[in-house]
């Protein structure tokens, strides 16, 4: 029963699977990350060994416990990628991120700051933070001067107590949010995030900012409470997948006693789409024949797949791009012929 509880968890194209019927929950967090030469796999040095990073973390936390700036800290110590920018880790879902990490993220409160964590992939201190952030929005058309004396007006009008959606309806050039009074998004924290993005998180919430120069135009934002706008303008990184997996004697993790060659895999792959395409259902094939593991137990149910996954196959960025229903042709892998459809 256990084994079989585990095939049902398991799959070629994600991990972890996330098979309920709501999408999982998101967390993000600050993070100082530091590097040692024990650790495996590493291409640079750092001249230290983990006794060192690990005194060097507990002297960094007890700093950040006595009041010191995190993102001070992390710019002047962290080996993070994005330690010179926010020093985000971004937003993952449970089980994405290795332990401790992962266990702290999804117990901690916002604002928390976490001990010293150690992991196979480094020494963190982390801080949990918001992973959603509401934007109002006003585009101006051109970063001209005149553009710019009318920004100033309007940023000087909303300080005066002007409301920000009489204005959005007035001014903005991008007459969707405007219509709706400036509501135009509710971003999902990312690593790297930049430009309307990166201005929304830096901004507390009810803060104007701007203007902001872009190629665009210039914009003017306000950040407010993301449950004040509706669902349809959140960002979603997540889709539902279905999948057959058509293993094949030279496929990586096939049975020892498969027989099928490749050629016959490719066939047999094609004979599912066209079955599909001619009306079949889908999971009912997906029960029947599927070498992904606990593929059929799920009729191929692949649950929620999470866009920014840094273990996710490149084939499958393409489905985020596409409408439900969007089946791909059958796909070459190291496991066998994938055949996967978006479901939602």
């Amino acid at each position: 029963m256990l084994i079989a509880a585990l095939c049902l968890q398991a799959s070629f194209l994600a991990h972890p699977l996330y098979l309920d019927t709501e999408k999982p929950r998101l967390r993000s967090a600050q993070n100082i990350l530091i590097l040692h030469d024990d650790l495996e796999g590493l291409t640079e040095t750092y001249n230290r060994d983990h006794d060192a990073a690990l005194a060097l973390a507990k002297s960094l936390h007890s700093q950040l416990e006595a009041g010191a700036d995190f993102l001070l800290l992390a710019r002047q110590h962290s080996n993070s990628r994005t330690a010179l920018g926010d020093s985000s880790l971004g937003s993952y879902p449970p089980g994405m991120l290795a332990e401790p990490v992962n266990s702290w993220l999804f117990a901690a409160e916002l604002g928390e700051l976490s001990g010293v964590l150690d992991s196979p992939r480094g020494i963190h201190i982390l801080r949990r933070i918001e992973t959603h952030a509401g934007v109002l929005m006003i585009q101006l058309a051109r970063p001209d001067a005149d553009s710019q004396e009318l920004a100033q007006s309007i940023i000087e009008q909303l300080s005066g107590g002007a409301e920000f959606a009489d204005l959005a309806r007035e001014h903005s050039v991008e007459r969707e949010s405007a219509e709706r009074g400036g509501a135009y998004r509710v971003f999902e924290r990312g690593s790297h995030d930049v430009l309307l993005k990166a201005a929304a998180f830096h901004a507390e919430q009810g803060q104007v900012t701007g203007p902001l120069t872009t190629p665009l135009g210039l914009y003017i934002l306000k950040r407010v409470a993301p449950d004040s706008l509706p669902k349809e303008l959140w960002e979603d990184n997540f889709i539902r997948i279905r999948a057959v997996v058509i293993s094949h004697v030279m496929a990586l993790g096939a049975d020892p006693l498969r027989t099928r060659t490749i050629q016959e895999a490719l066939k047999m792959a094609q004979d599912v789409v066209r079955r599909v395409n001619e009306g079949e259902d889908f999971a009912e094939i997906a029960g029947r024949f599927n070498d992904d593991p606990g593929g059929k137990a799920r009729r191929g149910d692949v649950g929620w797949v999470y866009r920014h996954n840094p273990d996710l196959p490149p084939f499958l960025q393409q489905l985020y791009l596409k409408p439900a229903g969007t089946m791909l042709e059958p796909i070459q892998t190291p496991a066998g012929y994938i055949i996967v459809r978006r479901e939602e």
